[in-house]
């Protein structure tokens, strides 16, 4: 049976950051790669205005892509969309997913990240350089500052808002990615999600930093592969 994964971006991330696992994922896996609001493909749309808005719009792309053995990604922020979206879907009955897997993501009692929050524009180009590793040219587009930085500002501060709404993660087998070089992200950080989950609860660190879903592509996309196939 082929695979349904809907892979959720990291706060400031869009759809197009999924772009290379197509040249990893076999044929049996469908990658779906749904847009926040003001993101990517829906640039043109109003921004969310809290956590709760982002996990409902999700909920709507995802249930419409329901049927066979759907697998939820998450990474960073986008973990934290995929799971209550998740536990929404499993409240209303819809679908329990074939897997969630959880990456660059405390778990949600150490979810919530002020750093970024309080930054001025041009500190926070810096750290998009610094971190990710992108273009200057890029940042200072008149494009990147009208259409992509505010999406950024946006889901930081959704973030920084975040305060644990109630959560049991549905009945499935749950893996959780970090990096490495990830020191932002400790072990007990990780093993939190344990206390919403009844399953036990799987955890790996890989190569990489916490953006190694574009920097550590093909490690990435064989890992999930490995799991999800180890599973049927």
């Amino acid at each position: 049976m082929a695979i349904k994964l809907i892979a959720i971006s990291y706060a400031g991330g869009s759809s197009f950051s999924y772009s290379a696992w197509r040249n990893y994922l076999p044929s049996s896996f469908a990658l779906l790669t749904p847009d926040y609001a003001g993101h990517g493909k829906r640039f043109h749309e109003p921004l969310a205005e809290n956590f709760e808005n982002m996990v409902l719009d999700m909920y709507w792309q995802v249930v419409k892509d329901c049927a066979g053995s759907v697998v939820l990604y998450g990474h960073s922020l986008g973990a934290m969309i995929a799971v209550y979206t998740a536990q929404h879907l499993y409240q209303q009955n819809k679908f329990i997913p074939r897997a969630l897997i959880l990456a660059a993501c405390r778990g949600p009692e150490m979810f919530k990240n002020e750093v970024h929050t309080t930054l001025s524009d041009d500190q926070l180009l810096t750290y998009l350089i610094n971190v990710r590793s992108l273009p200057y040219e890029t940042l200072e587009s008149r494009e990147f500052k009208s259409y992509v930085l505010p999406g950024i500002r946006n889901d930081f501060r959704i973030a920084n808002q975040f305060e644990c709404p109630s959560l049991i993660l549905p009945p499935c087998p749950v893996l959780c990615i970090n990096g490495k070089q990830d020191y932002s992200i400790t072990d007990d950080a990780v093993n939190n999600w344990q206390k919403f989950s009844s399953q036990q609860i799987k955890n790996i660190r890989i190569s990489g930093n916490h953006f190694f879903l574009e920097d550590e592509v093909e490690l990435t996309c064989r890992l999930i592969i490995d799991y999800l196939e180890q599973l049927v």
